[in-house]
Protein backbone atom coordinates (compact mmCIF):
# COMPACT_ATOMS: atom_id res chain seq x y z
CA UNK A 1 0.00 0.00 0.00
CA UNK A 2 1.33 3.46 -0.94
CA UNK A 3 2.24 5.78 1.92
CA UNK A 4 -0.19 8.49 0.82
CA UNK A 5 -3.13 6.08 0.63
CA UNK A 6 -2.25 4.64 4.02
CA UNK A 7 -2.18 8.12 5.60
CA UNK A 8 -5.53 9.01 4.03
CA UNK A 9 -7.16 5.84 5.40
CA UNK A 10 -5.60 6.43 8.83
CA UNK A 11 -6.82 10.03 8.84
CA UNK A 12 -10.40 8.92 8.11
CA UNK A 13 -10.20 6.24 10.80
CA UNK A 14 -8.78 8.67 13.36
CA UNK A 15 -11.46 11.26 12.55
CA UNK A 16 -14.15 8.76 13.49
CA UNK A 17 -12.19 7.73 16.57
CA UNK A 18 -11.70 11.39 17.53
CA UNK A 19 -15.41 12.09 17.15
CA UNK A 20 -16.14 9.53 19.85
CA UNK A 21 -13.52 11.12 22.10
CA UNK A 22 -15.04 14.57 21.54
CA UNK A 23 -18.55 13.41 22.37
CA UNK A 24 -17.33 11.88 25.63
CA UNK A 25 -15.11 14.86 26.52
CA UNK A 26 -17.65 17.63 25.85
CA UNK A 27 -20.86 15.80 26.71
CA UNK A 28 -21.61 18.26 29.48
CA UNK A 29 -21.38 21.22 27.09
CA UNK A 30 -23.40 19.91 24.15
CA UNK A 31 -26.56 21.93 24.89
CA UNK A 32 -24.65 25.21 24.55
CA UNK A 33 -22.21 24.24 21.79
CA UNK A 34 -24.33 21.88 19.66
CA UNK A 35 -22.42 20.57 16.61
CA UNK A 36 -19.98 23.49 16.67
CA UNK A 37 -17.75 21.49 18.97
CA UNK A 38 -16.74 19.25 16.07
CA UNK A 39 -14.24 21.84 14.79
CA UNK A 40 -11.95 20.28 17.42
CA UNK A 41 -11.87 17.15 15.27
CA UNK A 42 -9.10 18.70 13.18
CA UNK A 43 -6.47 19.26 15.92
CA UNK A 44 -7.42 16.02 17.67
CA UNK A 45 -7.02 14.02 14.46
CA UNK A 46 -3.73 15.80 13.80
CA UNK A 47 -2.47 14.60 17.17
CA UNK A 48 -3.20 11.00 16.22
CA UNK A 49 -1.58 11.45 12.81
CA UNK A 50 1.44 13.10 14.46
CA UNK A 51 1.87 9.96 16.53
CA UNK A 52 1.87 7.88 13.33
CA UNK A 53 4.39 10.22 11.64
CA UNK A 54 6.76 10.12 14.64
CA UNK A 55 6.45 6.35 14.64
CA UNK A 56 7.05 6.03 10.88
CA UNK A 57 9.83 8.59 10.46
CA UNK A 58 11.70 8.33 13.73
CA UNK A 59 10.95 5.36 15.96
CA UNK A 60 10.68 2.57 13.37
CA UNK A 61 13.88 3.32 11.40
CA UNK A 62 15.99 4.23 14.44
CA UNK A 63 14.79 1.58 16.85
CA UNK A 64 12.58 -1.18 15.48
CA UNK A 65 14.43 -1.79 12.21
CA UNK A 66 17.68 -1.84 14.18
CA UNK A 67 16.20 -4.53 16.42
CA UNK A 68 16.11 -2.39 19.56
CA UNK A 69 12.78 -3.90 20.55
CA UNK A 70 12.55 -2.79 24.18
CA UNK A 71 13.57 0.76 23.33
CA UNK A 72 11.00 0.87 20.53
CA UNK A 73 8.12 -0.26 22.76
CA UNK A 74 9.07 2.26 25.46
CA UNK A 75 9.43 5.06 22.90
CA UNK A 76 6.03 4.30 21.30
CA UNK A 77 4.28 4.29 24.65
CA UNK A 78 6.09 7.48 25.74
CA UNK A 79 5.18 9.27 22.50
CA UNK A 80 1.52 8.29 22.77
CA UNK A 81 1.38 9.20 26.46
CA UNK A 82 2.78 12.68 25.83
CA UNK A 83 0.43 13.31 22.90
CA UNK A 84 -2.63 12.26 24.94
CA UNK A 85 -1.55 14.67 27.67
CA UNK A 86 -1.32 17.32 24.93
CA UNK A 87 -4.92 16.50 23.95
CA UNK A 88 -5.96 17.17 27.57
CA UNK A 89 -4.21 20.52 27.39
CA UNK A 90 -6.12 21.23 24.16
CA UNK A 91 -9.38 20.51 26.01
CA UNK A 92 -8.31 22.93 28.75
CA UNK A 93 -7.56 25.68 26.17
CA UNK A 94 -10.83 25.04 24.29
CA UNK A 95 -12.92 25.30 27.46
CA UNK A 96 -11.15 28.54 28.38
CA UNK A 97 -11.73 30.03 24.93
CA UNK A 98 -15.38 28.92 24.88
CA UNK A 99 -15.95 30.00 28.50
CA UNK A 100 -17.05 26.50 29.53
CA UNK A 101 -16.79 25.03 33.05
CA UNK A 102 -13.82 22.73 33.51
CA UNK A 103 -14.53 19.02 33.29
CA UNK A 104 -11.28 18.40 35.16
CA UNK A 105 -11.24 20.37 38.38
CA UNK A 106 -7.73 19.43 39.54
CA UNK A 107 -5.13 19.30 36.78
CA UNK A 108 -2.44 18.45 39.33
CA UNK A 109 -4.16 15.21 40.33
CA UNK A 110 -1.96 12.10 39.82
CA UNK A 111 -5.11 10.22 38.84
CA UNK A 112 -4.93 11.98 35.46
CA UNK A 113 -1.70 10.12 34.74
CA UNK A 114 -3.33 6.84 35.75
CA UNK A 115 -6.39 7.44 33.56
CA UNK A 116 -4.19 8.27 30.56
CA UNK A 117 -2.42 4.93 30.96
CA UNK A 118 -5.27 2.86 29.51
CA UNK A 119 -5.88 5.26 26.60
CA UNK A 120 -2.16 5.33 25.87
CA UNK A 121 -1.91 1.54 25.82
CA UNK A 122 -4.77 1.28 23.34
CA UNK A 123 -3.24 3.77 20.91
CA UNK A 124 0.23 2.31 21.47
CA UNK A 125 -1.11 -1.10 20.40
CA UNK A 126 -2.26 0.48 17.13
CA UNK A 127 1.15 2.06 16.54
CA UNK A 128 2.94 -1.17 17.41
CA UNK A 129 0.76 -2.89 14.82
CA UNK A 130 1.88 -0.31 12.23
CA UNK A 131 5.47 -0.92 13.29
CA UNK A 132 5.06 -4.65 12.75
CA UNK A 133 3.69 -3.81 9.29
CA UNK A 134 6.98 -2.04 8.44
CA UNK A 135 8.95 -4.95 9.85
CA UNK A 136 6.85 -7.35 7.80
CA UNK A 137 7.59 -5.34 4.64
CA UNK A 138 11.32 -5.45 5.32
CA UNK A 139 11.23 -9.17 6.07
CA UNK A 140 9.28 -9.74 2.87
CA UNK A 141 11.97 -7.92 0.87
CA UNK A 142 14.74 -9.87 2.57
CA UNK A 143 12.87 -13.13 2.10
CA UNK A 144 12.45 -12.30 -1.59
CA UNK A 145 16.22 -11.74 -1.76
CA UNK A 146 16.68 -15.21 -0.24
CA UNK A 147 14.24 -16.63 -2.80
CA UNK A 148 16.16 -14.95 -5.65
CA UNK A 149 19.46 -16.29 -4.32
CA UNK A 150 17.98 -19.78 -4.10
CA UNK A 151 16.94 -19.58 -7.76
CA UNK A 152 20.40 -18.30 -8.73
CA UNK A 153 22.21 -21.08 -6.85
CA UNK A 154 19.84 -23.71 -8.20
CA UNK A 155 20.52 -22.49 -11.74
CA UNK A 156 24.29 -22.61 -11.18
CA UNK A 157 24.17 -26.11 -9.67
CA UNK A 158 22.08 -27.35 -12.61
CA UNK A 159 24.57 -25.80 -15.05
CA UNK A 160 27.47 -27.51 -13.26
CA UNK A 161 25.76 -30.88 -13.30
CA UNK A 162 24.84 -30.60 -16.96
CA UNK A 163 28.34 -29.43 -17.85
CA UNK A 164 30.10 -32.27 -16.03
CA UNK A 165 27.76 -34.92 -17.45
CA UNK A 166 27.58 -37.20 -14.37
CA UNK A 167 26.49 -40.18 -16.48
CA UNK A 168 29.74 -40.06 -18.47
CA UNK A 169 31.87 -39.63 -15.32
CA UNK A 170 30.21 -42.56 -13.56
CA UNK A 171 30.48 -44.79 -16.61
CA UNK A 172 34.24 -44.10 -16.81
CA UNK A 173 34.74 -44.73 -13.09
CA UNK A 174 32.55 -47.85 -13.17
CA UNK A 175 34.50 -49.26 -16.11
CA UNK A 176 37.84 -48.62 -14.38
CA UNK A 177 36.77 -50.16 -11.07
CA UNK A 178 34.94 -53.11 -12.60
CA UNK A 179 37.79 -54.33 -14.82
CA UNK A 180 39.58 -56.64 -12.38
CA UNK A 181 41.89 -57.90 -15.14
CA UNK A 182 43.13 -54.47 -16.08
CA UNK A 183 46.77 -53.71 -15.47
CA UNK A 184 47.94 -50.93 -13.23
CA UNK A 185 49.04 -48.97 -16.31
CA UNK A 186 45.58 -49.38 -17.85
CA UNK A 187 43.85 -48.15 -14.68
CA UNK A 188 46.23 -45.19 -14.46
CA UNK A 189 45.55 -44.33 -18.12
CA UNK A 190 41.79 -44.41 -17.46
CA UNK A 191 42.28 -42.06 -14.51
CA UNK A 192 44.40 -39.71 -16.64
CA UNK A 193 41.72 -39.62 -19.34
CA UNK A 194 39.12 -38.80 -16.69
CA UNK A 195 41.37 -36.05 -15.30
CA UNK A 196 41.74 -34.50 -18.76
CA UNK A 197 37.96 -34.55 -19.23
CA UNK A 198 37.32 -33.03 -15.82
CA UNK A 199 39.98 -30.36 -16.38
CA UNK A 200 38.35 -29.29 -19.63
CA UNK A 201 34.94 -29.09 -18.01
CA UNK A 202 35.86 -27.60 -14.63
CA UNK A 203 37.92 -24.73 -15.98
CA UNK A 204 35.15 -23.70 -18.35
CA UNK A 205 32.41 -23.54 -15.73
CA UNK A 206 30.60 -20.20 -15.40
CA UNK A 207 31.62 -17.85 -12.63
CA UNK A 208 29.93 -18.97 -9.40
CA UNK A 209 27.44 -16.55 -7.80
CA UNK A 210 28.47 -14.53 -4.79
CA UNK A 211 26.69 -15.54 -1.58
CA UNK A 212 25.96 -12.76 0.89
CA UNK A 213 25.50 -13.60 4.53
CA UNK A 214 21.79 -13.90 5.36
CA UNK A 215 20.42 -10.73 6.94
CA UNK A 216 16.96 -11.70 8.02
CA UNK A 217 18.01 -13.88 10.92
CA UNK A 218 20.56 -11.66 12.60
CA UNK A 219 20.53 -11.69 16.38
CA UNK A 220 18.08 -8.81 16.68
CA UNK A 221 15.57 -10.10 14.16
CA UNK A 222 15.92 -13.54 15.66
CA UNK A 223 14.87 -12.08 19.02
CA UNK A 224 11.80 -10.50 17.41
CA UNK A 225 10.72 -13.74 15.75
CA UNK A 226 11.44 -15.68 18.94
CA UNK A 227 9.25 -13.35 21.00
CA UNK A 228 6.48 -13.51 18.40
CA UNK A 229 6.31 -17.23 17.63
CA UNK A 230 8.34 -19.23 20.12
CA UNK A 231 6.29 -21.67 22.20
CA UNK A 232 8.56 -20.89 25.12
CA UNK A 233 7.10 -17.38 25.35
CA UNK A 234 3.51 -18.28 24.54
CA UNK A 235 2.26 -18.07 28.13
CA UNK A 236 4.18 -14.83 28.68
CA UNK A 237 2.67 -13.25 25.57
CA UNK A 238 -0.86 -14.11 26.74
CA UNK A 239 -0.22 -12.82 30.27
CA UNK A 240 1.12 -9.51 28.96
CA UNK A 241 -1.83 -9.18 26.61
CA UNK A 242 -4.35 -9.90 29.37
CA UNK A 243 -2.55 -7.38 31.60
CA UNK A 244 -2.92 -4.71 28.91
CA UNK A 245 -6.64 -5.49 28.58
CA UNK A 246 -7.03 -5.21 32.35
CA UNK A 247 -5.35 -1.79 32.41
CA UNK A 248 -7.51 -0.56 29.52
CA UNK A 249 -10.63 -1.83 31.29
CA UNK A 250 -9.76 0.14 34.42
CA UNK A 251 -10.87 3.25 32.56
CA UNK A 252 -14.38 2.40 33.80
CA UNK A 253 -13.35 3.62 37.26
CA UNK A 254 -13.00 7.20 36.02
CA UNK A 255 -15.86 9.67 35.84
CA UNK A 256 -13.36 12.31 34.76
CA UNK A 257 -9.58 11.83 34.50
CA UNK A 258 -9.03 13.39 37.94
CA UNK A 259 -11.97 11.73 39.73
CA UNK A 260 -11.96 7.92 39.91
CA UNK A 261 -14.93 6.31 41.59
CA UNK A 262 -14.21 3.01 43.30
CA UNK A 263 -17.70 1.67 43.80
CA UNK A 264 -19.15 -1.81 43.36
CA UNK A 265 -20.94 -0.71 40.17
CA UNK A 266 -17.69 0.63 38.73
CA UNK A 267 -15.88 -2.58 39.67
CA UNK A 268 -18.57 -4.52 37.80
CA UNK A 269 -18.03 -2.17 34.86
CA UNK A 270 -14.27 -2.85 34.85
CA UNK A 271 -14.86 -6.59 35.11
CA UNK A 272 -17.49 -6.53 32.35
CA UNK A 273 -15.25 -4.49 30.07
CA UNK A 274 -12.35 -6.88 30.65
CA UNK A 275 -14.60 -9.87 29.90
CA UNK A 276 -15.92 -8.24 26.71
CA UNK A 277 -12.44 -7.31 25.43
CA UNK A 278 -11.07 -10.74 26.30
CA UNK A 279 -14.04 -12.45 24.63
CA UNK A 280 -13.59 -10.41 21.45
CA UNK A 281 -9.85 -11.03 21.39
CA UNK A 282 -9.92 -14.77 21.98
CA UNK A 283 -12.96 -15.34 19.78
CA UNK A 284 -10.80 -13.86 17.04
CA UNK A 285 -7.64 -15.74 18.05
CA UNK A 286 -9.20 -19.17 18.58
CA UNK A 287 -12.06 -19.22 16.08
CA UNK A 288 -12.47 -16.44 13.50
CA UNK A 289 -8.82 -16.09 12.45
CA UNK A 290 -8.02 -19.82 12.02
CA UNK A 291 -11.43 -20.55 10.46
CA UNK A 292 -11.45 -17.72 7.89
CA UNK A 293 -8.41 -15.42 7.73
CA UNK A 294 -5.78 -18.15 7.93
CA UNK A 295 -7.47 -19.91 5.03
CA UNK A 296 -7.57 -16.75 2.92
CA UNK A 297 -11.34 -16.12 3.24
CA UNK A 298 -10.93 -12.39 3.88
CA UNK A 299 -14.52 -11.45 2.96
CA UNK A 300 -16.03 -14.07 5.26
CA UNK A 301 -13.62 -13.03 8.00
CA UNK A 302 -14.62 -9.35 7.65
CA UNK A 303 -18.31 -10.27 7.80
CA UNK A 304 -17.77 -12.52 10.83
CA UNK A 305 -15.85 -9.80 12.72
CA UNK A 306 -18.51 -7.23 11.87
CA UNK A 307 -21.29 -9.52 13.13
CA UNK A 308 -19.31 -10.23 16.31
CA UNK A 309 -18.85 -6.51 17.03
CA UNK A 310 -22.50 -5.70 16.31
CA UNK A 311 -23.55 -8.48 18.69
CA UNK A 312 -21.17 -7.31 21.41
CA UNK A 313 -22.00 -3.61 21.11
CA UNK A 314 -25.47 -3.97 22.73
CA UNK A 315 -24.20 -5.47 26.01
CA UNK A 316 -21.34 -2.94 25.90
CA UNK A 317 -23.87 -0.09 25.77
CA UNK A 318 -25.79 -1.64 28.65
CA UNK A 319 -22.62 -1.82 30.73
CA UNK A 320 -21.85 1.78 29.84
CA UNK A 321 -25.33 2.90 30.93
CA UNK A 322 -25.06 1.04 34.26
CA UNK A 323 -21.50 2.01 35.15
CA UNK A 324 -20.45 5.19 33.32
CA UNK A 325 -21.67 8.59 34.46
CA UNK A 326 -21.98 10.74 32.47
CA UNK A 327 -22.66 8.69 29.35
CA UNK A 328 -24.20 9.56 26.03
CA UNK A 329 -27.09 7.09 26.23
CA UNK A 330 -28.85 8.50 29.31
CA UNK A 331 -28.85 12.11 28.07
CA UNK A 332 -31.56 13.80 26.05
CA UNK A 333 -29.33 14.19 23.00
CA UNK A 334 -29.90 13.84 19.24
CA UNK A 335 -29.71 10.32 17.85
CA UNK A 336 -26.78 11.44 15.68
CA UNK A 337 -24.63 12.04 18.75
CA UNK A 338 -25.35 8.55 20.06
CA UNK A 339 -24.61 7.13 16.62
CA UNK A 340 -21.28 9.00 16.44
CA UNK A 341 -20.29 7.75 19.87
CA UNK A 342 -21.26 4.18 18.99
CA UNK A 343 -19.42 4.29 15.65
CA UNK A 344 -16.32 5.60 17.46
CA UNK A 345 -16.50 2.70 19.91
CA UNK A 346 -17.03 0.17 17.10
CA UNK A 347 -14.10 1.62 15.18
CA UNK A 348 -11.88 1.40 18.24
CA UNK A 349 -12.87 -2.25 18.67
CA UNK A 350 -12.28 -2.83 14.94
CA UNK A 351 -8.75 -1.41 15.20
CA UNK A 352 -8.26 -3.55 18.29
CA UNK A 353 -9.31 -6.71 16.42
CA UNK A 354 -7.30 -5.63 13.36
CA UNK A 355 -4.17 -5.23 15.48
CA UNK A 356 -4.59 -8.72 16.91
CA UNK A 357 -5.14 -10.15 13.42
CA UNK A 358 -1.99 -8.38 12.16
CA UNK A 359 0.09 -10.09 14.84
CA UNK A 360 -1.56 -13.44 14.07
CA UNK A 361 -0.89 -13.00 10.35
CA UNK A 362 2.74 -12.15 11.04
CA UNK A 363 3.09 -15.18 13.30
CA UNK A 364 1.53 -17.41 10.65
CA UNK A 365 3.76 -15.97 7.92
CA UNK A 366 6.91 -16.38 10.00
CA UNK A 367 5.96 -19.94 10.89
CA UNK A 368 5.13 -21.05 7.34
CA UNK A 369 6.11 -19.03 4.27
CA UNK A 370 9.17 -17.30 5.69
CA UNK A 371 10.43 -20.44 7.42
CA UNK A 372 9.98 -22.51 4.26
CA UNK A 373 11.76 -19.93 2.09
CA UNK A 374 14.67 -19.57 4.48
CA UNK A 375 14.97 -23.33 4.90
CA UNK A 376 15.13 -23.84 1.14
CA UNK A 377 17.73 -21.08 0.88
CA UNK A 378 19.83 -22.56 3.68
CA UNK A 379 19.60 -26.08 2.25
CA UNK A 380 20.73 -25.01 -1.19
CA UNK A 381 23.51 -22.92 0.37
CA UNK A 382 24.73 -26.12 2.01
CA UNK A 383 24.46 -28.05 -1.26
CA UNK A 384 26.24 -25.30 -3.18
CA UNK A 385 29.02 -25.08 -0.59
CA UNK A 386 29.80 -28.79 -0.65
CA UNK A 387 29.37 -29.16 -4.37
CA UNK A 388 32.01 -26.49 -4.90
CA UNK A 389 34.35 -28.25 -2.48
CA UNK A 390 33.94 -31.65 -4.14
CA UNK A 391 34.33 -30.37 -7.71
CA UNK A 392 37.24 -28.16 -6.70
CA UNK A 393 40.02 -29.01 -9.19
CA UNK A 394 42.65 -29.19 -6.43
CA UNK A 395 40.58 -31.71 -4.46
CA UNK A 396 39.59 -33.88 -7.43
CA UNK A 397 42.98 -34.00 -9.12
CA UNK A 398 44.72 -34.62 -5.80
CA UNK A 399 42.41 -37.56 -5.11
CA UNK A 400 42.77 -38.96 -8.64
CA UNK A 401 46.54 -38.60 -8.44
CA UNK A 402 46.69 -40.43 -5.11
CA UNK A 403 44.49 -43.21 -6.50
CA UNK A 404 46.80 -43.46 -9.51
CA UNK A 405 49.82 -43.84 -7.23
CA UNK A 406 48.14 -46.49 -5.05
CA UNK A 407 47.26 -48.55 -8.15
CA UNK A 408 50.82 -49.89 -8.31
CA UNK A 409 50.96 -50.78 -4.61
CA UNK A 410 47.46 -52.20 -4.11
CA UNK A 411 45.13 -52.28 -7.15
CA UNK A 412 42.17 -53.57 -5.12
CA UNK A 413 42.54 -50.71 -2.62
CA UNK A 414 42.70 -48.29 -5.56
CA UNK A 415 39.50 -49.75 -6.99
CA UNK A 416 37.88 -49.28 -3.59
CA UNK A 417 38.92 -45.63 -3.60
CA UNK A 418 37.45 -45.22 -7.08
CA UNK A 419 34.14 -46.57 -5.77
CA UNK A 420 34.35 -44.14 -2.85
CA UNK A 421 34.97 -41.25 -5.23
CA UNK A 422 32.06 -42.39 -7.37
CA UNK A 423 29.78 -42.63 -4.31
CA UNK A 424 30.80 -39.14 -3.18
CA UNK A 425 30.27 -37.61 -6.63
CA UNK A 426 27.02 -39.51 -7.09
CA UNK A 427 25.70 -38.08 -3.84
CA UNK A 428 26.72 -34.60 -4.96
CA UNK A 429 25.70 -34.74 -8.62
CA UNK A 430 22.67 -37.04 -8.61
CA UNK A 431 21.19 -37.45 -5.13
CA UNK A 432 21.45 -33.82 -4.12
CA UNK A 433 18.61 -31.41 -4.79
CA UNK A 434 16.35 -33.22 -2.39
CA UNK A 435 15.64 -31.80 1.04
CA UNK A 436 15.83 -35.21 2.73
CA UNK A 437 17.66 -38.48 2.41
CA UNK A 438 18.03 -41.72 4.34
CA UNK A 439 20.56 -42.15 7.12
CA UNK A 440 22.12 -45.02 5.15
CA UNK A 441 22.79 -42.69 2.19
CA UNK A 442 24.28 -40.09 4.50
CA UNK A 443 26.49 -42.76 6.13
CA UNK A 444 27.74 -43.94 2.74
CA UNK A 445 28.63 -40.37 1.88
CA UNK A 446 30.43 -39.88 5.21
CA UNK A 447 32.41 -43.11 4.80
CA UNK A 448 33.44 -42.13 1.27
CA UNK A 449 34.41 -38.68 2.52
CA UNK A 450 36.64 -40.19 5.24
CA UNK A 451 38.23 -42.69 2.85
CA UNK A 452 39.16 -39.98 0.35
CA UNK A 453 40.41 -37.65 3.10
CA UNK A 454 42.76 -40.46 4.19
CA UNK A 455 44.40 -40.44 0.73
CA UNK A 456 45.27 -36.76 1.11
CA UNK A 457 47.01 -37.10 4.49
CA UNK A 458 50.07 -38.98 5.70
CA UNK A 459 48.10 -40.39 8.61
CA UNK A 460 44.39 -40.17 9.19
CA UNK A 461 42.40 -42.43 11.48
CA UNK A 462 38.64 -42.38 11.95
CA UNK A 463 36.00 -44.44 13.69
CA UNK A 464 32.28 -44.77 12.88
CA UNK A 465 29.85 -46.43 15.30
CA UNK A 466 26.20 -46.90 14.28
CA UNK A 467 23.70 -48.19 16.80
CA UNK A 468 20.54 -47.74 14.74
CA UNK A 469 18.19 -50.59 13.91
CA UNK A 470 16.68 -48.94 10.84
CA UNK A 471 19.22 -47.00 8.80
CA UNK A 472 16.49 -45.97 6.36
CA UNK A 473 15.17 -43.32 8.75
CA UNK A 474 14.76 -40.02 6.94
CA UNK A 475 16.99 -37.06 7.79
CA UNK A 476 17.79 -33.70 6.15
CA UNK A 477 20.59 -33.90 3.59
CA UNK A 478 24.12 -32.88 4.61
CA UNK A 479 23.03 -32.22 8.18
CA UNK A 480 26.07 -33.78 9.88
CA UNK A 481 28.81 -33.00 7.35
CA UNK A 482 29.59 -29.48 8.69
CA UNK A 483 30.43 -30.92 12.12
CA UNK A 484 32.49 -33.75 10.60
CA UNK A 485 34.34 -31.39 8.29
CA UNK A 486 35.18 -29.13 11.24
CA UNK A 487 36.42 -32.12 13.22
CA UNK A 488 38.67 -33.20 10.33
CA UNK A 489 39.96 -29.69 9.83
CA UNK A 490 40.87 -28.97 13.45
CA UNK A 491 41.77 -32.39 14.79
CA UNK A 492 45.27 -33.28 15.91
CA UNK A 493 46.52 -36.78 16.85
CA UNK A 494 46.79 -37.24 20.63
CA UNK A 495 48.18 -40.45 22.19
CA UNK A 496 47.27 -42.54 19.17
CA UNK A 497 43.52 -41.79 19.42
CA UNK A 498 41.46 -41.73 16.21
CA UNK A 499 41.47 -38.25 14.76
CA UNK A 500 37.70 -38.30 14.28
CA UNK A 501 35.12 -40.49 16.01
CA UNK A 502 31.44 -40.30 15.12
CA UNK A 503 28.56 -42.17 16.64
CA UNK A 504 24.90 -42.54 15.70
CA UNK A 505 22.24 -44.01 17.97
CA UNK A 506 18.49 -43.78 18.44
CA UNK A 507 16.97 -43.01 21.84
CA UNK A 508 13.23 -42.63 22.29
CA UNK A 509 12.57 -41.68 18.67
CA UNK A 510 15.43 -39.20 18.70
CA UNK A 511 18.57 -39.62 16.60
CA UNK A 512 21.71 -38.80 18.58
CA UNK A 513 24.85 -37.83 16.67
CA UNK A 514 28.17 -37.38 18.41
CA UNK A 515 31.35 -36.22 16.72
CA UNK A 516 34.61 -36.11 18.70
CA UNK A 517 38.07 -35.03 17.69
CA UNK A 518 41.24 -34.68 19.79
CA UNK A 519 43.07 -31.39 19.64
CA UNK A 520 46.37 -29.93 20.61
CA UNK A 521 46.13 -27.45 23.50
CA UNK A 522 48.12 -24.93 21.47
CA UNK A 523 45.40 -25.03 18.81
CA UNK A 524 42.63 -24.21 21.31
CA UNK A 525 42.30 -20.58 20.20
CA UNK A 526 41.99 -21.67 16.58
CA UNK A 527 39.32 -24.19 17.50
CA UNK A 528 37.37 -21.55 19.39
CA UNK A 529 37.59 -19.22 16.43
CA UNK A 530 36.60 -21.61 13.65
CA UNK A 531 35.76 -25.01 15.04
CA UNK A 532 32.39 -24.23 16.61
CA UNK A 533 31.32 -21.18 14.64
CA UNK A 534 28.70 -23.12 12.71
CA UNK A 535 26.23 -20.28 12.53
CA UNK A 536 24.58 -21.36 9.29
CA UNK A 537 24.16 -24.94 10.48
CA UNK A 538 22.55 -23.82 13.74
CA UNK A 539 20.30 -21.51 11.73
CA UNK A 540 19.24 -24.44 9.55
CA UNK A 541 18.52 -26.53 12.65
CA UNK A 542 16.38 -23.70 14.05
CA UNK A 543 14.38 -23.60 10.83
CA UNK A 544 14.02 -27.38 10.68
CA UNK A 545 13.19 -28.19 14.27
CA UNK A 546 12.52 -24.92 16.11
CA UNK A 547 13.08 -25.87 19.76
CA UNK A 548 12.78 -29.64 19.28
CA UNK A 549 16.51 -30.28 18.76
CA UNK A 550 19.47 -30.19 21.11
CA UNK A 551 22.99 -29.10 20.16
CA UNK A 552 25.85 -29.12 22.66
CA UNK A 553 29.57 -28.49 22.30
CA UNK A 554 31.72 -30.12 24.98
CA UNK A 555 35.42 -29.34 25.44
CA UNK A 556 37.30 -31.96 27.41
CA UNK A 557 40.92 -32.13 28.50
CA UNK A 558 42.13 -33.27 25.10
CA UNK A 559 39.00 -33.74 23.01
CA UNK A 560 36.25 -31.61 21.56
CA UNK A 561 32.77 -33.08 21.03
CA UNK A 562 29.63 -31.96 19.26
CA UNK A 563 26.44 -33.71 20.35
CA UNK A 564 23.30 -33.22 18.27
CA UNK A 565 19.90 -34.76 18.95
CA UNK A 566 17.03 -34.45 16.48
CA UNK A 567 13.50 -35.91 16.50
CA UNK A 568 12.80 -38.66 13.99
CA UNK A 569 9.81 -38.35 11.73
Amino acid sequence: MQTSVRYILLTIAFMFLSSGVLVAGFLDAYESLRYGIFWLLLPLTLIFILAVVVNDRLLIPRLLLKSRIGGYCIAVFGTVYVLILVSLFMEYVARRLLDLPMRITDYSSPWILADMLGNSLLLAMILLGLGLFHLFNRWQNETQAERDLTAKLHSYISTVKNRLNPTLIFSKLTAIAADTCASSESIEKGLRDLSVYLREQLYELPEPPVIDNPKIEDSGNSRVTTLLVSRRYRSGRHLIFLGILAVISCGAFFTTPDQPKFSFDRFLGVLSMFIFLTAIAYCNILWLFPRFMKRGNIKKYTVAVTVLLLIIVIPLIMVQIMTYEPNVYTKQLPVLIAVISTVGSLLTLSLFVGGISSVLLLQNWIGTKQRLTLLKAETIRQEYSYLRKQINPHFLFNVLNNIGISVYDDPNYARGLIKDLMALLKYQLEDMGRDKTSLSNELSFIKSYFALEATRRDSFNYEINVNVEDENVIIPTLLFIPFIENAVKYSAPVDGLPEVRIKFEVRKRRLRFECTNPYDAEELKLIKKGGIGLVNTRRRLDLLYDEAYSLRCVKGANAFSVILEIPLQ
